[in-house]
């Protein structure tokens, strides 16, 4: 959600925020499976769900999916995981 504008000579200037909160109950529940992510038949393993907001912030992770499982291993990116453990 936009919630303010700025103008600054030719550039707009917009300011987002999100209610992430019930993305991090999600994440927490998920947590507490037995399966730790993993799909029925073990094929899939969820581990994490990240905020849009996340995602325009460090653009450089489209390059570098890597760098989204550096983040979700770090202490800032540990209340997106979905499964427990180092990915």
């Amino acid at each position: 959600m936009i919630i303010d504008r700025k103008v600054k000579g030719d550039k707009l200037i917009l300011t987002h925020a999100s209610y992430i909160e019930p993305i991090l109950e999600n994440c927490h529940e998920m947590r507490k499976d037995l399966n730790n992510g993993f799909s029925d038949d073990r094929n899939f393993q969820h581990i994490g769900r990240i905020d849009p907001l996340e995602l325009v912030k460090h653009p450089e992770w489209l390059a570098d999916p890597s760098l989204i499982v550096k983040f979700l291993n770090s202490d800032e990116g540990k209340k997106y995981r979905t499964c427990g453990g180092n990915i």
